[in-house]
């Protein structure tokens, strides 16, 4: 947990950033409390990913406002969270912004859809920030 304004968002896109220029075959899943958040945090990633040195880069297949994917096989998946929002999905990096700020009424239902999601690879990995909202919510719980 930091305070408001600490880089915390700027923090992550760098990560993203150095994860999908030297991993291969990686699924990364980005998922805030709302699709704005979502897209922003895609923009940082995205624009960071852009500044590298050319050489450093892999190719490009496809950039949109909810997500990309390169040609060494690594994908950047983005959504809102919902009740089943990763069912299905393969996914190696979980980040979860704003956690503390998901709607209470799906926040459990949230993360038990999530939960198996992460167990499927032994290589998943979780990464939680989020703006402290009080000791009555999930992310206080975790």
């Amino acid at each position: 947990m930091a305070a408001r304004q600490s880089g915390k968002t700027t923090t992550m896109a760098s990560i993203f950033a150095y994860l999908l220029t030297f991993s291969k075959e990686k699924n990364f899943m980005l998922l805030a409390n709302k699709e704005q958040t979502v897209i922003e945090i895609a923009d940082k990633v995205i624009q960071v990913f852009k500044g590298l040195p050319y050489f450093l880069k892999p190719g490009c297949k496809s950039f949109g406002k909810t997500g990309f994917r390169l040609d060494n096989g690594c994908r950047i998946i983005t959504g809102a969270t919902t009740k089943t929002t990763s069912i299905g999905f393969t996914v190696h990096l979980l980040y979860l912004d704003e956690f503390a700020h998901i709607d209470p009424n799906i926040v459990d239902s949230f993360w038990r859809s999530v939960y198996p999601t992460l167990s499927s690879s032994q290589l998943s990995q979780c990464m939680i920030t989020s703006t402290p909202h009080g000791v009555d919510n999930k992310f206080y719980e975790i």
